[in-house]
């Protein structure tokens, strides 16, 4: 489909014309430094999937993987990977594609905010919870 490039407020600046769902030739220590370089949060997601989670694709995770958070798909697994990976904060996500796979209210976090921060206070907090979490 388009890949689109938007603005906060969802007005479409360009559409990107290179294919960007291929793999990349960075290793996992590569990609980690330019996610921190330009300011992000790497963060493996669903690595508990049977098909594209980091360790199905990779075999598993490194020794003393550089990232201190990782995204599953089923809370029931944390115990395990906790202790398979050495990582201790874990969000839980569904992954949806469609509506009816969206998962009910039960994983959630607790930030560093005020009850009426603003949009931008909470994604500071959000922010400064995924690059702090041990």
């Amino acid at each position: 489909g388009n890949q689109l490039v938007c603005d906060e407020n969802d007005n479409i600046l360009y559409e990107e014309e290179n294919l960007l769902i291929n793999a990349t030739f960075l290793s996992l220590d590569e990609a980690y430094e330019k996610v921190i370089e330009h300011g992000g949060i790497l963060i493996p997601a669903h690595i508990d999937r049977k098909s594209n989670g980091i360790i199905s694709v990779l075999g598993s995770l490194p020794e003393t993987p550089k990232f201190n958070i990782a995204e599953l798909n089923f809370r029931n697994s944390i115990d395990s990977y906790r202790e398979m990976t050495g990582i201790n904060t874990f969000l839980v996500n569904s992954d949806a594609h469609y509506l009816w796979d969206i998962k009910e209210k039960e994983d959630f976090l607790e930030l560093d905010a005020d009850l009426n921060a603003s949009g931008d206070e909470i994604r500071k907090a959000l922010f400064e919870f995924l690059r702090g979490a041990k």
